[in-house]
């Protein structure tokens, strides 16, 4: 057999085999445990239709674009991934915390969610 055959063979069956029994081993490690950032991801998910409604109206203020033909002329990888997550935790917390205020009243949850 050919050496770019075992190449392949590593690098499309062998490796993601590993990394499958990797993740498996770590989520079957931490069953049952709780972190804080698990208890923050279970509050974030348990109000996804609050992001959902009120994000487009947070991104629409950042103006993409602009952003976008930066980070291309820059080419930073490392910068273009730190921006995405900064702004993707800034975009989720701001809508999870206007939803919140939102549900305080009756009358307003009543017109922006249909409740």
């Amino acid at each position: 057999m050919p050496i770019h055959a075992l190449d392949s063979l590593n690098r499309h069956i062998f490796m993601p085999f590993c990394m499958a029994f990797v993740i498996v081993t770590l989520f079957m490690a931490r069953h049952g445990e709780t972190s804080r950032f698990e208890r923050m991801l279970d509050y974030v998910g348990k109000r996804t239709l609050d992001v959902y409604v009120l994000h487009y109206f947070f991104i629409s203020i950042v103006h993409l674009q602009d952003v976008g033909k930066y980070m291309e002329e820059s080419g930073n990888s490392l910068l273009m991934f730190v921006l995405a997550v900064g702004l993707a935790t800034v975009i989720t917390a701001l809508s999870v915390g206007v939803g919140n205020v939102l549900h305080k009243g009756q009358l307003i949850e009543k017109l922006v969610y249909g409740k």
